[in-house]
């Protein structure tokens, strides 16, 4: 047992007091498969398992949290896990002042970014890649977006999109345009469910792209890594997958093409060209089904690419998908 949990199988109560009235409680399930082995939320000393022990406190609330921290990596490292087949990890991230999400030119001429963060078990591909925002005020917040809730350097959602608290940390930022500071900070809630069984982990969680602490900086809190027996499903992507024929395929000649959905999606704007570019003319219909018949008659010997964007029930929220392609053969007979 690592960390600071009583009890693993014991029923676990979170309370949260931001202000005289204001209570927050959490309750573990009697069948939760789930069971606790590490949580930190930094309020005491940080103990050896971080690579770096740096707290700061915010300017509102007076959280106490890792950080702040700027293009580089803060490693949670684990030993001595009990036998287990799947880890769920949870996390807070800070994200503080003037991120700049995939980087878009500003009016001032500038461009900032891509300001990436990540967190990935050492060894493996990311939990999650991805950028943030925090320019919400005009007129920056026109030009800038960012990738998160999707996989960077897919997505583009306007600042803050998925944040969980905005502006709710008390770092403030002088903003272009804007008269005095500014509010500019923002927390993401994140979860992963992954399947692992080695008694040991390796958690990196790091940032590139950023630029002087004082104006881009990031921390976390709230660390929480619990246990299952049985490995936990993949969890599906938010953007279209498995499409039929597959990405690559060669010489077929398909009369329909499909895929799986994203999690979120209740559309599908779908893509059809002869060329590697798709472009807004490529569009040949939204449609809530994951099947598709191919819009034009096929030629031997080309290329064609295709693309499906997940839209949300909003009809605004898209996740925007890979391009797939297939080649046809010497016939189309």
């Amino acid at each position: 047992m690592q960390g600071k949990v009583g009890d693993p199988a014991a029923a676990k109560t979170v309370i949260i007091v931001d202000g005289p009235c204001s209570l927050q409680a959490n309750f573990k399930k009697t069948n939760d498969p789930w069971t606790t082995v590490y949580s930190e939320d930094f309020a005491g000393q940080v103990g050896a398992e971080w690579s770096s022990g740096r707290t700061d406190l915010t300017p509102i609330g007076v959280r106490r949290y890792l950080g702040q921290f700027g293009n580089e990596t803060a490693t949670l490292s684990l030993l001595d896990l009990p036998t287990h087949s799947g880890l769920r990890i949870s996390l807070d991230v800070f994200v503080i002042r003037s991120w700049d999400g995939n980087g878009q030119p500003d009016p001032s001429g500038g461009i900032g970014g891509p300001d990436i963060w990540s967190a990935a078990l050492r060894s493996e591909p990311p939990l999650l890649q991805t950028t943030f925002d925090n320019e919400y005020l005009p007129p920056l917040c026109d030009n800038h977006r960012q990738s998160y809730p999707d996989e960077y350097p897919h997505g583009n959602h306007v600042a803050q999109t998925g944040a969980a608290e905005i502006n709710t940390l008390g770092y403030l930022y002088a903003r272009a345009g804007s008269v005095g500071n500014a509010p500019a900070d923002s927390v993401y809630r994140l979860q992963f469910t992954v399947a692992h069984s080695a008694r040991s982990l390796l958690l990196d969680c790091s940032a590139s792209g950023l630029e002087t602490l004082s104006n881009e900086s990031w921390g976390l809190d709230n660390v929480q890594i619990e246990a299952a027996a049985e490995a936990p499903p993949a969890p599906v992507p938010l953007i279209a997958h498995h499409p039929s024929p597959a990405n690559g395929a060669a010489e077929v000649v398909p009369s329909l093409l499909r895929w799986e959905a994203g999690r979120t999606a209740a559309y599908h704007d779908v893509y059809f060209s002869a060329s590697a570019t798709i472009t807004a003319r490529a569009h040949i219909g939204r449609q809530t089904e994951t099947v598709r018949a191919v819009p034009i008659a096929l030629a031997a010997g080309r290329t064609y690419y295709w693309r499906v964007d997940e839209v949300e029930g909003d009809g605004t929220t898209t996740h925007v998908g890979e391009i797939w392609s297939f080649s046809t053969g010497a016939s189309v007979q």
